[in-house]
Order: C-alpha cells, then structure tokens, then sequence
C-alpha cells in the first residue's frame, strides 16, 4: 500500500481523514528560530492513517514554563520553592510544598521513566498556548530546516521541507517570535488548512530548470547556504543532488547534477573562508555528500554550485569537485547524517578582527585571514557499517585557486546501533561558558551521544524514547529538542553542564502513542 501511495505523485485533502492540530504523528524534523521562541515541528502520515501531514509552530518559551529547575547553593530556587534531591529523579531540583518539581503535571513513575524517560509527566500538547499555528502538508515530508532573514530584507524568514511522497519541496514564510506577520504563511486559506499549490515545487509540468532538467523523486537530504540563497537537495535512490535558489517569490529549481553514487543521505553546506573574497578566488558554494550505497566504494562527494553569475554560458549548474574514501573503519558503507564545524576558523577570524583588522592599514588584516583560511574544518559522519562516528578534517590548504574542502578522515568512534543525524552545537559548560558538542542520534539504540571534540571522548549519552529522529538545540538556554518518530512525541533535554540533569530527559511533549502495528 505504501508503494502506491508513494506512487500517486501528489496527495490531496478531499478524502480521507484529518489529522490533528494538537498532535504529534510521527515528527521527522525540528527547527527553532533564532530567539529559541519558536520550535518548528513537521509531522509526517507514515502509517498513512490521515489524508497528509502537519507542519506546526509551537511556543517553546510556554513548554519552558513546565521544566523541572535544578538548584544548587550557587543557583537558589525561587520564592516558593526549596532545594531538594529527589532521589526518585536522582536530581538535586526545586520543589514546591508539595515536593514536587514538575508542579501540576507530577513527576513520572520508574515504570513510565523506563519506556519514555523524562523527569515530568507529559505535557499534552493541547495545553492552552502550546500549538501557535499549524498547517496540512504533504504526508511524506522528510526534514525541515530554518532559514533566517535575507540580510539586504528581500525575503523574511522561511522554513523549507524536502517531501519524499509527492516529489516536491515545500516552503512556508514565517514571522518568530517578534510578532509581525502570521506565525505560518503558506498559503493556506484558513487556520490549520493546507498548503497552497505556490508554496511548493517539482511537480509542475512547467517547473524545469534553465537547463531543462526536472525534480528527480525522493528528495530527502537538505542543506543550506550561510546567506540562505541556495537550497541543496539530495534524491534517496536516485543518484542525484539537486540545487534551488531562495528568493523573495520562493524556491526555484536551478540545476540537477545526476551520475552520483546512489541514496545520497546527508549533506552539509562548507562554510567558505572569508579570505576568499579577498583574493577573488573562485570559490563557489561547496557541499559535502555522504551515501548509504556507494558503488562498492565507501566515499563522501564535494560538490560545487555555480550560479548564473559565475557559470558560463550562463546557465546554473552543480560539479563534482572531488571526493574523498572513507577508511577509518572496517566498511565505511552506509554513511548517513553529515555535520561541518567551522568554529575553529570562526574563532581565527573573530581574533583577527580585534586585533589585524583593527590597524590602520589592510595588509595586515588581509594576511590574517589568509592564515586563518588555511585552518581546517572539522567534518563528523554517522555510519551504520560498523555503527560510528567518523570524524575527518578539510585539507589546511587555500590559494588563488581556492581550496578543494576534501575530508581526510583520521578517527572512528564505536557506537550502538543506529546513528542517523549528526549536529554540532554548543552546551553551557561548568563555568557557564559555551563549549563545543557532537550530537549523534541513534534510532535503533534509543540513545543521543554526546562527543567532546576537545577530550575527544564520549562525554555522555542522553538516554531517549522509541525511535529518535531528529535534534535541535537552543544554545542560549542550554536545551535540547528532541524528536521522537516511533511513539509520536518530543523531549526537551537538559544541556547545562552545571545541573545534576545534564544529558537527562527534563520533560516530553505530547502523550507517547506507540504506532498501529505494534497495538
């Protein structure tokens, strides 16, 4: 039945039943916005029990409002409250006369803990406040990701979602948390309606690229551009990698780059060295491909995008730029999310404009980054054949010419069964300062890793529900979401290195529902 459905090329809101505004059902991906405000959730229809899937908008700083506080002498709880282990939780927390730290909703018992861990009892997502806005999409969707603002104000914030079922993208405009606007914008006629037919891509007969090319089906992977111009798409099983520019109008397809190895899985934008501009380098927009099939060959592809402005004659166009083979492990097959770190570098530069580029003079500005240019960036792969976490570096290497950003992979770390994602983000260390993190999501184990690129360690584990899909961490505040696709629910995770929950499960959103095959 999934083969048909997959098969119909587009799905439509006549028949069929509707899903809910006020539930979870199997979330596939996360985005937050800058402020940590707004938490995007898209659902997908994987048991095909409704006619679509539902893109939402939900208030994270109402879902903080329910978290557990953990206190210490240092850090005192409020009027009302007092400082106490809780030895249920294992956790030294702020709790009310009743001694409770999860006021109204209770704390979960061991049995709950076991199968959902979490500190507080779930809060029901139709809690008032919670749902800020919501929309009917397509019921395959694969991810969604954040862009912010274009920086010249020509287009405003806008969410985008690769669909696998209907071989489409989709987008939506959306406003955050400063009030302007409506929550959600894609077309859609009325509160919780569908997405209109403008706000997606690839199906129309008339939607080709300036080369004639056409959506390939099963978009998938997804990465975006610093500036949020350029839109890469990967084909699950097919082989290919597909580019769109990101105007104010919306998505356009600009070119299709076929004859890859097949199922491209992850992909992760290269950040360019600001040297680049400096020296008028060619250095195009690059992204980095991992494959769960190779071609018997276990590699990662760098590709290039040249837009219209540097291509010739004129029309768009992706190349392969080089490639790199994964050795670390025994296969090196099977390789599935993909992170860049440029932090490092970011940190160089950040150096150099305190101190060169504050001289009166730009030789000595522009020589300092030129230096930084050479630091490497630091690449982390999820593999399944063995089960790990690659980690390789771009090659320390920049001239007139560019660089060629290929990976050399020097590391593997072991892990449990099914690492899918990778992020790279920031916790709040001891001392209250930002520290570096590798997050690495594995399905199967029921587990998020926690790698310390500095200790080069596993620091920790966040112990999960069933099936845990999808990251997305709020740096400010030391949170992280969590996306559980087996049992249709969300945690927020505890990312504050000076709390006794760090690496724990604070609190789920939305009732755990485990799917109709298993009942």
């Amino acid at each position: 039945m999934l083969g048909s459905q997959l098969a119909l090329g587009c799905f439509s809101t006549d028949e069929g039943v509707l899903p809910s505004p006020q539930q979870l059902n199997f979330p596939v991906g996360l985005a937050l916005d800058p402020s940590g405000d707004r938490l995007y959730v898209a659902n997908s229809d994987f048991d095909l029990r409704f006619n679509g899937g539902v893109l939402q908008v939900l208030d994270a700083a109402r879902i903080r409002e329910f978290l557990p506080a953990s206190c210490s002498d240092a850090s005192p709880c409020p009027s009302g409250r007092s400082c106490s282990f809780s030895g249920g939780e294992g956790s030294t927390l702020c709790v009310d006369a009743r001694g409770s730290a999860c006021a109204e909703l209770g704390t979960q018992s061991a049995v709950e803990r076991a199968q959902h861990p979490g500190i507080c009892a779930p809060l029901p997502l139709d809690t008032q406040g919670v749902v800020l806005d919501a929309a009917l999409i397509a019921p395959f969707v694969a991810d969604v990701k954040y862009i912010p603002p274009a920086s010249d104000g020509s287009r405003g914030a806008r969410l985008v979602m690769p669909v696998r079922g209907d071989a489409t993208v989709h987008w939506a405009d959306v406003s955050g948390s400063d009030g302007k606007g409506k929550e959600l914008d894609c077309g859609q006629a009325a509160h919780f309606a569908a997405c209109d037919a403008r706000h997606r891509t690839g199906d129309g007969a008339d939607e080709e690229a300036p080369d004639g090319d056409k959506l390939p089906t099963e978009p998938f992977g997804i990465a975006v551009t610093g500036d949020g111009n350029s839109v890469f798409i990967g084909h699950q099983s097919q082989g290919k990698v597909s580019v769109f520019s990101n105007g104010s109008k919306g998505l356009r397809l600009e070119s299709v780059l076929t004859g890859l190895p097949s199922n491209p899985m992850g992909l992760a934008v290269v950040k360019p060295p600001r040297a680049a501009a400096l020296l008028g380098a060619d250095y195009q927009p690059g992204v980095l491909v991992s494959f769960r099939y190779s071609n018997g060959v276990p590699d990662m592809e760098l590709l290039r995008y040249h837009d219209a402005a540097s291509a010739a004659p004129g029309n768009p166009y992706l190349s392969r730029s080089g490639f790199a083979v994964v050795t670390p492990n025994g296969g090196g097959f099977d390789s599935r999310g993909v992170a860049i770190d440029s932090r490092v570098r970011d940190a160089c530069e950040a150096a150099c404009d305190e101190q060169a580029c504050a001289e009166p003079t730009a030789d000595a500005c522009n020589a300092c980054l030129l230096d930084c240019a050479t630091v490497p960036l630091d690449v982390y792969v999820a593999n399944r054949s063995p089960h790990s976490l690659l980690i390789a570096q771009t090659r320390a290497s920049f001239d007139a010419l560019g660089r060629d950003d290929v990976p050399n992979f020097s590391d593997t770390i072991a892990l449990r069964g099914g690492p899918s994602r990778v992020v790279v983000a920031n916790v709040t260390g001891a001392s209250g300062e930002p520290e570096t993190r590798v997050f690495v999501v594995a399905f199967n184990a029921q587990l998020v890793y926690v790698f310390d690129p500095v200790t080069r360690r596993l620091e920790a584990h966040i112990e999960t529900g069933p099936g845990p899909q999808a990251l997305t961490v709020d740096e400010k505040r030391g949170l992280a979401y969590i996306a559980h696709f087996t049992d249709s629910y969300l945690s927020v995770v505890d990312l504050d290195r000076r709390h006794s929950t760090y690496a724990r499960v604070l609190l789920n959103v939305g009732l755990p529902q485990a799917p109709r095959s298993s009942k």
